[in-house]
């Protein structure tokens, strides 16, 4: 069990690989495709449920207090209930399912580790796709916000599983415990 030092250690570390994932873009529209899932699946995938939510709620928490945290450096509520809020929220549901998932089944094996990240992507994706089509309709929806993040959602997954994995292997599973934070 983490110390409340060094639980702000990591939930700080996550929530800067967040904003610094966030602002690597490929730009679309509606929604541009980001690092930021990437960086939310490695928090899911190496982080405890606990930790995982602080993580993502203070992200989201500094992004509606107004700090230009989220895409194109946006902030505030109107991005959170806009047309990109649905993925952004996600997150959340995301980080949550990704851990109960490797709590049941475990995460020792890759195939396990990218089923989880792909089941994370799909929520995130169904969030933003939902929320979206309040906006510019369903079919647009899909068309403009879930279609062209399906092969980047691959790559982002094996992406943050090799991210996860040499994390571990060279801070020994967790990095708090491995610095001795």
């Amino acid at each position: 069990m983490m110390n409340l030092r060094d639980n702000f250690i990591v939930v700080t570390v996550g929530i800067l690989l967040l904003i610094l994932a966030t602002q690597i873009i490929v730009p679309l529209y509606p929604v541009p495709i980001t690092l930021q899932t990437a960086a939310v699946l490695v928090i899911a995938l190496m982080y405890n449920r606990k930790t995982a939510l602080q993580t993502i709620l203070c992200y989201i928490l500094l992004g509606i207090l107004g700090l230009p945290v989220f895409a194109k450096y946006s902030s505030g509520t109107s991005t959170v209930l806009g047309k990109t809020g649905g993925y952004i929220l996600g997150f959340l549901v995301c980080v949550y399912v990704v851990n109960l998932l490797r709590k049941k089944f475990g995460d020792s094996r890759w195939l396990y580790i990218f089923t989880y990240a792909i089941i994370g992507h799909s929520i995130i994706c169904l969030m933003g796709v939902v929320q979206l089509s309040y906006f510019i309709g369903v079919s647009e929806a899909i068309e403009f916000g879930l279609m062209p993040f399906i092969f980047p959602a691959i790559v982002k997954s094996l992406l943050a599983i090799f991210v996860v994995k040499i994390t571990q292997k060279y801070f020994l599973v967790h990095p708090v415990k491995a610095l001795n934070i």
